[in-house]
């Protein structure tokens, strides 16, 4: 169900990184798997730095790091996300404040 969830979730967000308001400027950026050091992106107006991951089995995990403009229903999705074992999601609003993951 995680993964299920996870992958959702990862729609809903690359949906809404084109849209528009004032944030962040710059936020890291993996799609997948994260290699260190990670890229780094340019933010559209209103962006908000965002990072997620699961485990979906004990070799396997997702991960993400991305800049997206966040709406209510994401965000509630990123919080009950952090409720399951294996997994986190979190927003941050400064500049690449999204380097923490597993």
């Amino acid at each position: 169900m995680n993964f299920a969830f996870l992958v959702l979730l990862c729609a809903a967000i690359f949906a809404q990184t084109c849209v528009k308001g004032s944030g962040v400027s710059k936020c890291y950026f993996c799609q997948d798997s994260c290699q260190e050091p990670p890229k780094t992106v340019n933010c559209p107006s209103g962006g908000r730095c965002m990072a997620n991951g699961v485990i979906y089995d004990s070799e396997h995990r997702i991960e993400q790091r991305t800049c997206m403009v966040a709406n209510s229903t994401l965000v509630e999705k990123c919080a009950k996300l952090n409720e399951t074992k294996d997994a986190f999601c979190y927003f941050c609003d400064t500049d690449l404040c999204n380097s923490k993951g597993f």
